[in-house]
């Protein structure tokens, strides 16, 4: 549960620093939790993980422990603001040490289209200023700005393109010993842009056909096309693909990995997020859209569209969410910039959003089938014993109605009675602790089925059908009840001359 309440940075805390990532705690809760002064650890809101950070002591002495100081770039970066409840969890892997920086001057419309630099002299003095302020920060993330950038008796601000060719918010340990690259401008990276952008496979399972038809899709963005075909409606690829699917489905960790799949930007809107649907928050809709332009190809997801703009909110007022994102479409129409958006139900959404001009390839995430369950087990398990992976299959028949969050919860429940039975066996036999297996090890079929009295599938909940594995010989016997359902529905389909008739069965009960 999130205990930590967002709060501003202490005093004295320059407004400018390029330190985003850094928090600021009470030394009692870094005590308490057992964090070290630069950990990384991961912040998560109840919705679920936005993002790491790096822990520091805070300087103001009175703070209370409840309480995480937090800049106002980090703030806007993972979408909080003052009051919000986080929590911590640390991170045991180290962050990745940032080789090659790029950079590139941002340029506001009255210092025209001049250079950033003219000669080495200049460049050389403008990468100092760049190393010392980026080693001042220890982490920093493509995407950032760096404001305040002082050389040569000027003042300008970089952004950071990319790091070591990544793109989009992710953190880097800023070491000693890197390169800086300045770039002449941001906008002369578009057309150079070859990457071949591909949907990473790593924690998903039972998707394959969602994922290869996403892949296609998006494949269409990677490869630089004639002028003429991006203007052409006909010829350029469709710019908004719309997941839909019961919850639990994957919507949202497809969503996810679509922005790993290497783009040179990406942008994030969730319809659980009260603020993105407010009228105030249209100007922040209009900004993603230009910023996705800019840095093209980019894309937008845009997590739970039906609450971002539902059925009929585009008739009550120009500034609602739906007239926004339609009009941030339009703007993009033609541009290198991919829409995804996710539902529950296609119609929850508005009408004027779901116009094929926008999102014209609607996707359905179907409720996994036993193989699809099979795929999902054995992605969730992948650190079990052979014997028990080459089982799943088996407990994938036990979980009818089960979507990948209840397969889940299911593995989960399962670890937690194996480590019930695993104690139970050392108080039992503590000379034996010592050479137990380990708890991903020791995870047998007979765990998980008990973890199946603690899972209701969620998929029962909607009109699903699958056919059953059971025949009549697997049932030992009420002969003559099994010879009565045969002449009552098998044999009208045989014989033609029969007609179907209707069928009550009874329970008697007998006292023992």
């Amino acid at each position: 549960m999130p205990d930590l309440t967002v709060r501003p940075l202490p005093r004295g805390t320059p407004a400018a620093s390029p330190n985003y990532f850094t928090v600021y705690l009470a030394e009692a809760y870094l005590e308490r939790h057992g964090l070290q002064l630069g950990s990384v650890c991961e912040m998560r809101t109840a919705n679920g993980p936005i993002g790491s950070v790096i822990v520091r002591k805070s300087p103001d002495l009175s703070i209370k422990v409840s309480v995480i100081q937090t800049s106002q770039a980090l703030q806007s970066i993972y979408g909080l603001k003052l009051g919000d409840k986080v929590a911590l969890k640390y991170i045991k892997s180290s962050l990745r040490s940032a080789l090659v920086i790029s950079v590139a001057e941002v340029k506001s419309e009255a210092s025209g289209s001049s250079r950033a630099s003219e000669c080495s002299e200049e460049t050389h003095a403008w990468r100092s200023s760049l190393r010392a302020m980026l080693q001042e920060a220890e982490v920093f993330s493509p995407g950032l700005k760096l404001q305040d950038v002082i050389a040569l008796g000027s003042r300008k601000t970089y952004e950071v393109l990319d790091i070591d060719g990544e793109h989009g918010i992710q953190l880097f340990r800023i070491d000693a010993d890197f390169e800086i690259r300045i770039l002449e401008s941001i906008e002369s990276l578009v057309p150079n842009f070859e990457r071949r952008l591909i949907i990473p496979r790593e924690g998903i399972g039972g998707l394959d056909e969602v994922l290869a038809e996403v892949d296609q899709l998006v494949s269409e963005f990677d490869v630089p096309r004639r002028a003429s075909d991006w203007s052409s409606p006909i010829l350029r690829p469709q710019q908004g693909i719309l997941l839909h699917g019961v919850s639990g489905t994957g919507k949202s960790l497809l969503l996810h990995s679509i922005a790993k799949a290497g783009w040179r930007k990406s942008h994030s809107l969730d319809g659980r997020n009260p603020t993105n649907r407010l009228p105030s928050a249209s100007s922040n809709i209009k900004e993603i859209f230009e910023d996705a332009k800019r840095y093209q190809p980019s894309v937008i997801l845009i997590d739970n569209l039906d609450l971002f703009a539902p059925k009929g909110s585009s008739e009550i007022v120009t500034t609602s969410a739906a007239y926004n994102v339609c009009a941030g479409l339009d703007a993009i129409a033609g541009s290198r910039v991919l829409v995804v958006a996710t539902t529950r139900s296609v119609a929850d959404v508005d009408e004027s959003v779901r116009d094929p001009e926008y999102f014209l390839q609607e996707i359905e995430l179907p409720v996994p089938d036993i193989a699809a369950r099979t795929q999902i087990l054995q992605t969730l398990s992948h650190e079990l014993n052979e014997k028990l992976v080459s089982q799943l299959s088996e407990i994938a028949a036990c979980t009818h109605g089960f979507v990948g969050r209840d397969l889940l919860r299911l593995v989960k429940f399962a670890r937690e009675e194996t480590k019930a039975r695993v104690d139970r066996c050392a108080l039992e036999e503590p000379h034996h602790g010592d050479g137990s297996p380990s708890l991903a090890h020791a995870i047998g079929k007979e765990d998980f089925q008990k973890a199946l009295r603690r899972v209701r599938p969620s998929a029962m909940r909607e009109i699903f059908v699958e056919t059953p594995q059971t025949k009549f010989s697997d049932i030992c016997g009420q002969d003559a009840v099994k010879k009565d359902l045969q002449k009552a529905i098998i044999w009208p389909h045989k014989v033609v001359s029969l007609k179907p008739c209707g069928l009550m069965l009874l329970t008697q009960l007998v006292p023992e």
